[in-house]
């Protein structure tokens, strides 16, 4: 099913680059965040071919009115452009994310940057990366712990308990990135910690959990708990990402 699911983000992600040749055309939703064309074109490729191919499998979306769900056994958790404010910006940052939640874990996750021509997947409990050429490249996170070197930040949505998190643990490089790309950056190495203290929704973190754990990876609450999946509203308590 990998390689069926790879294709369909790499569908999506050529739909969002087309757009980003042509037109971008913005509105914005009822708490004020932008949504483009390109949001809902990539979303409903993505939605129609899951449909598809797992026809039994609930499908949550940022971009659907989501209810609550019906099964939460299995479901997916699909953002399908993150770093939506990136994208209308012109930066590169901005990725399709399709995950797989098994009874509130992350068992698959799928990470693709259109504009990089790169791609983050789980398999068989590892984690790759795919280059341009689609050669497969398997990924493990750094050995930086505890004296963590490189600490992530987001580029667009910033607070002062994450600022104030990284100065007290004395980290001595600090990179503000956008979208699921930290994730990415912490799986492949490049990258020890990502505290994040702001708000954020499960199909924001949902791949990248995957992909982070099965680097060899942490996704935590700040009770040391892993962050879990399919709650009533789709919120995120505050985690650390790390390696």
């Amino acid at each position: 099913m990998v390689f069926e699911i790879l294709n369909i983000a790499f569908l999506a992600g050529k739909s969002i680059l087309d757009i980003k040749e042509k037109k971008i055309n913005v509105n914005f939703k009822n708490d004020n965040s932008p949504v483009t064309n390109a949001d809902k074109l990539a979303n409903e490729i993505i939605t129609t071919k899951l449909d598809l191919l797992a026809p039994n499998i609930e499908i949550i979306s940022e971009e659907n009115k989501n209810n609550n769900l019906i099964n939460k056994d299995y479901f997916w958790l699909i953002d399908p452009l993150d770093g939506t404010r990136e994208f209308i910006n012109g930066s590169d940052e901005y990725t399709v994310n399709i995950a797989l939640i098994n009874k509130s874990k992350p068992i698959f996750g799928l990470i693709h940057a259109p504009s990089k021509n790169l791609t983050y997947f789980t398999k068989k409990n590892h984690s790759y990366m795919l280059y341009e050429n689609n050669s497969e490249k398997k990924i493990r996170t750094s050995s930086n712990k505890p004296n963590y070197k490189i600490a992530l930040m987001s580029n667009s949505h910033s607070n002062k308990d994450t600022d104030d998190y990284i100065k007290n643990k004395k980290i001595p490089t600090l990179k503000k990135v956008g979208s699921s790309l930290k994730f990415c950056l912490i799986a492949e190495g490049n990258a020890d910690i990502y505290p994040r203290f702001g708000r954020t929704m499960e199909w924001d973190t949902a791949a990248g959990q995957a992909i982070v754990e099965s680097a060899g990876g942490k996704v935590e609450q700040l009770n040391g708990k892993p962050l879990i999946y399919g709650k009533e509203n789709f919120v995120n308590p505050p985690f650390i990402c790390k390696n």
